[in-house]
């Protein structure tokens, strides 16, 4: 009798604690046949106390019975009647509703950010093709994307979801085909390489940068230590008698672009040209990508035009300082001396280094606006040689 007590006993226990299906959590909806239509939306819905939420926002309520799921939503139309459930478990969820069958997986956020693949795909990434792309993948499942096309740049911002069972990347919002799943086909610290609708996509990882260092001087400092353009490097004679013959200068032009906190990158080729016998000097600026050059534009200094500015081929600048007149800069293991001198056009911040012994050609430069009615805009001139 004392062990068929202790039986009883324990089989209500295991009765007791067994776990009994539940909607509460977070389900990825991955799937809705409607007749002889497949939609993928990919949209994350949390059942919690008879509510429903889609990134924390309310969008109606539930009540979960056996087999039946009471659904109401006044933003979500479908959304709305008695569901019939025909699987439930702590993975799958699928009901009928009206004349649809909908698919959800669960998804735990909290199970995802310990996988290695999703950390690994944090960060900024960029691929290099007709027209660049940079994505950053974001902890709080945001992601940033631009789009550079020639001369401009278009941005978008969303949510992103990594679905470890299929190793795939959602994006959700205005991405154009990378809205659709990406398949990982390889990943490490530094690489990434993705199917996206047939195609195979390779990234790069660029550097996150939160924040650029930026000018910290102001319009009255500098108007107050104004400088004077005899203590410049450059004059006319010196820059002739540097250029004599034709010549190159390349740059790396670096962009701050907030949407994915990293900089982009073009490549910039200007073509130098003298004229001693009309004391003219030209320099055409030429951006180079995927091996091709295109012109983009032409300054030109001589008796008439640009005589009075001593920082040619950018622009003068007014007011200026001079912060040190031998700072050395070090280039592919090589050091330049340069004058450092800051200032204002208009609005814009310009910090340059001028090479001393090297007229026209600068070492580097930095101009940040900080934006007024505008967004802001922070970029970087490097000097290749």
């Amino acid at each position: 009798m004392k062990h068929i007590f202790i039986n009883l006993l324990l089989l209500f226990f295991i009765t007791a604690n067994s776990q009994k299906p539940t909607i509460n959590g977070n389900w990825l909806l991955s799937k809705i046949n409607i007749k002889d239509k497949t939609e993928n939306p990919y949209i994350i819905l949390k059942f919690d106390n008879h509510k429903i939420f889609i990134n924390d926002t309310d969008i109606g309520t539930y009540n979960f019975r056996k087999n039946e799921l009471i659904l109401s939503s006044d933003q979500i139309k479908p959304l709305n009647g008695k569901a019939e459930i025909t699987e439930l478990n702590t993975g799958k969820l699928i009901f009928k509703l009206n004349d649809a069958v909908y698919y959800f997986s669960s998804y735990n956020p909290e199970d995802i950010k310990k996988d290695s693949i999703y950390n690994l795909v944090l960060g900024v990434w960029q691929i290099n093709g007709n027209d660049t792309t940079i994505f950053e993948f974001r902890k709080d499942n945001t992601v940033g994307q631009i789009v550079l096309m020639g001369d401009g740049m278009v941005g978008s911002t969303g949510q992103w979801l990594y679905i470890p069972t299929e190793k795939a990347i959602i994006l959700q919002g205005d991405f154009g085909d990378f809205s659709k799943k990406s398949h990982i086909k390889n990943i490490s610290p530094s690489y990434l390489e993705i199917e996206n609708n047939g195609l195979n996509y390779q990234l790069e990882r660029k550097k996150q940068i939160n924040e650029p260092q930026h000018l910290s001087f102001t319009y009255e400092e500098i108007e107050n230590n104004q400088g004077d353009s005899q203590d410049l490097p450059w004059s006319d004679e010196a820059m002739m008698g540097y250029w004599k013959e034709d010549g190159e200068i390349h740059y790396t032009y670096l962009n701050y672009e907030p949407i994915v906190h990293a900089f982009s990158d073009k490549e910039i080729l200007i073509k130098v040209k003298t004229d001693e016998g009309k004391k003219k000097i030209s320099f055409t600026y030429h951006l180079i990508k995927n091996k091709d050059t295109i012109k983009k534009g032409e300054k030109i200094k001589a008796p008439l035009m640009n005589s009075y500015n001593r920082f040619f081929p950018q622009k003068d600048i007014y007011p200026f300082r001079i912060t040190n007149n031998f700072e050395i800069i070090k280039i592919n293991g090589k050091e330049y001396d340069c004058t450092v001198v800051e200032g204002f056009d208009g609005d814009t911040k310009v910090k340059y280094w001028m090479i001393n012994y090297m007229p026209g050609i600068f070492a580097k430069i930095i101009k940040e606006d900080e934006g007024g009615f505008l967004s802001p805009t922070y970029s970087i001139y490097k000097w290749n040689p």
